[in-house]
C-alpha cells in the first residue's frame, strides 16, 4: 500500500509598499496628480537537504511605479481625464515553493531503497532523478514528488509580472443628477508567469489528453484594449439604475481549455483570453415605492466566451517552433481536426490531410464563441412604512432566475470518424472501453464535436426576514 500524499507550502511571504502622491491645481480647469509607488516582496523559501522547492522564485524583488493623471474640466458638468500607471504583480506563494511533506514516509526511512527492475538500491532520487535514494522512505518521497510535480526544474527563478495601464475617460453629469462615463483603455503585461505542458497521450476511454510535466516561465505576455461605459442614476423613490458595458479585446498565451504548448510559447503566439467575453453588460435596477416595496433585478449579458480546439497548432519541427495544421503528425490520437494518410503522411510542416473530423475550426484555439447568454437575479422586499413592523423587512431572493446551467463547451475527443465524403459521422472512434480499437461506445460519449455540461449553480430561492435593532 502506497502512503498517502500530503502537499505542503514551503514559502513565507512579506509584502511592503510605500507611495507618495501630490495634486497640482494648474488652473480652474486643469489638474494633475503625480505619484510614485514602491512595491516589493521577500520570499522566505526553506529547503530540505537535497530537495529544493519544485518551483523557484526570485527571493527579493521591488519596483518603483510611476502614476500620472491629468484632468481637464471644460464646464461644470464635464471632465476629461488621462491616466497612466505601471504596476508590479507579486507572485502568489501558491505559484512556487510547493512540495510534498516527508511525514507520511518517516516510518520507512530506516528501510533500504530497492529498485525491482535492477534488484539494486534505487538511483532515481533528487531533483534530476539521478541520485541514489538514501532509504525506502526517500524513494517513496521522490516517486510521489516526481509524479506530483514532474522531474524538471526551472532554468531561471520566477519574477513578478509587470503591467502598464493607459486610459482616457470622459465623464458627464446630466441635469437630473444622472451620470455617464466612457473610458477607452489599453493594458500590456510583461514577464507574465505561464505554465506549459506537452501532450504525451490520451485517455483511451474518454479521449481526454494526458499532459506531461508542467514547466513554469516568465515568457508570457498579455495585451488588452477596449472601452467601458458606466451610467448611474439614483432616486430615493421610483427607478434607480446602474448600467455598465465593456468591450474588451484581450489576448494572452493561455489557449482555451488546454495547457499551453511549449512551441506556442516559444513563438509568442497569443489567444483570446478564455475567461473574458469580448462584450458584456450588467444592469442593476432598483425600484422603490412609497408604500415600502422594493424590486431589484440584476441582469447580466455576454456575447459568449472563447472556445475551440483550433485548426492550427504550434509544434517543434526539427527543433524549430512552427505553426502547422493540427493533425496526428503533431498531436497523436483522434482529437485533431485533420487526419493524415498513413501511407503518405507528408512532412511535419506539410502534412498530407486525407480526412477531417467534419467540423469547422477557425484558425488557432479560441476562434469560436459560445452562445450569447442572459443571466438574472431578482430580489423582492417589503418594509412596512408604519406600525409595529415598521423596522422589519420581508424578502425573497431568486438567483439564476433563468436557470442557465450549461458551461463553456469542451472538445469531445471521442467525436467523429474521419470524413472523406463530406458527411459527418458522429460516432466515438476513440472509445476503447475493452480491448483497444473496440467498437465505438455511442452511449458513453455524445455525437457532438463539443460537449457542454450542466455544472453551473441552478436556480435557487431564499426567503428572509430582517429587523432593525
Amino acid at each position: 500500500r502506497f502512503p498517502y500524499e500530503q502537499d505542503i507550502s514551503t514559502v513565507s511571504q512579506q509584502i511592503y509598499g510605500l507611495y507618495a502622491q501630490d495634486t497640482v491645481d494648474m488652473s480652474d480647469r486643469w489638474k494633475t496628480e503625480l505619484g510614485l509607488r514602491l512595491d516589493g516582496y521577500n520570499f522566505q523559501i526553506p529547503t530540505q537537504a537535497g530537495a529544493p522547492p519544485q518551483i523557484g522564485a526570485v527571493a527579493h524583488q521591488r519596483l518603483y511605479e510611476p502614476h500620472f493623471d491629468l484632468s481637464y474640466t471644460p464646464d461644470p458638468r464635464d471632465t476629461i481625464r488621462f491616466g497612466f500607471g505601471h504596476t508590479l504583480s507579486v507572485p502568489l506563494p501558491s505559484q512556487l515553493g510547493a512540495d510534498v511533506s516527508t511525514l507520511p514516509y518517516q516510518a520507512y526511512m530506516h528501510i533500504p531503497s530497492y529498485d525491482n527492475t535492477t534488484g539494486l538500491p534505487a538511483q532515481y532520487c533528487g531533483p534530476h532523478a539521478n541520485q541514489a535514494c538514501a532509504s525506502y522512505g526517500d524513494q517513496l518521497y521522490w516517486l510521489t514528488r516526481d509524479y506530483r510535480f514532474g522531474a524538471s526544474t526551472l532554468e531561471a527563478p520566477l519574477v513578478g509580472a509587470t503591467f502598464t495601464n493607459v486610459d482616457l475617460s470622459w465623464a458627464h453629469e446630466f441635469k437630473d443628477g444622472a451620470a455617464l462615463k466612457i473610458t477607452p483603455f489599453y493594458r500590456r503585461g510583461y514577464n507574465v508567469i505561464e505554465q506549459t505542458a506537452s501532450i504525451i497521450g490520451f485517455n483511451f476511454d474518454t479521449g481526454t489528453p494526458v499532459f506531461g510535466n508542467v514547466q513554469y516561465s516568465n515568457l508570457g505576455i498579455q495585451k488588452a484594449s477596449g472601452i467601458e461605459m458606466l451610467y448611474n442614476r439614483e432616486r430615493p423613490l421610483g427607478l434607480s439604475m446602474q448600467i455598465g458595458a465593456t468591450y474588451i479585446s484581450q489576448f494572452g498565451n493561455e489557449p482555451p481549455g488546454a495547457f499551453l504548448q511549449p512551441a506556442a510559447l516559444a513563438l509568442g503566439e497569443t489567444y483570446r483570453s478564455p475567461d473574458l467575453s469580448p462584450f458584456q453588460m450588467n444592469a442593476a435596477f432598483n425600484y422603490k415605492t412609497i408604500k415600502g416595496w422594493r424590486i431589484n433585478p440584476v441582469i447580466g449579458f455576454n456575447v459568449g466566451y472563447p472556445y475551440g480546439g483550433g485548426y492550427y497548432t504550434a509544434v517543434y519541427c526539427n527543433g524549430i517552433p512552427v505553426i502547422v495544421p493540427n493533425t496526428a503528425l503533431s498531436v497523436i490520437y483522434s482529437q485533431t481536426p485533420g487526419y493524415i494518410d498513413p501511407l503518405d503522411p507528408g512532412s511535419c510542416t506539410k502534412p498530407n490531410i486525407a480526412a477531417t473530423r467534419g467540423i469547422h475550426e477557425p484558425g488557432l484555439p479560441g476562434g469560436l464563441l459560445t452562445t450569447p447568454r442572459v443571466n438574472a437575479d431578482l430580489t423582492l422586499e417589503y418594509s412596512p412604512p408604519s406600525g409595529r413592523l415598521a423596522k422589519s423587512t420581508f424578502g425573497l431572493q431568486v438567483q439564476n432566475l433563468f436557470n442557465q446551467l450549461y458551461n463553456v463547451p469542451v472538445v469531445n475527443g471521442c467525436y467523429g470518424s474521419p470524413v472523406t465524403t463530406g458527411l459527418t459521422n458522429g460516432t466515438a472512434p476513440c472509445t476503447f472501453a475493452t480491448p483497444q480499437y473496440a467498437p465505438p461506445d455511442g452511449t458513453a460519449h455524445g455525437s457532438q464535436p463539443y460537449l457542454t455540461y450542466p455544472n453551473e449553480p441552478p436556480i435557487s430561492f431564499r426567503l428572509y426576514y430582517q429587523v432593525l435593532i
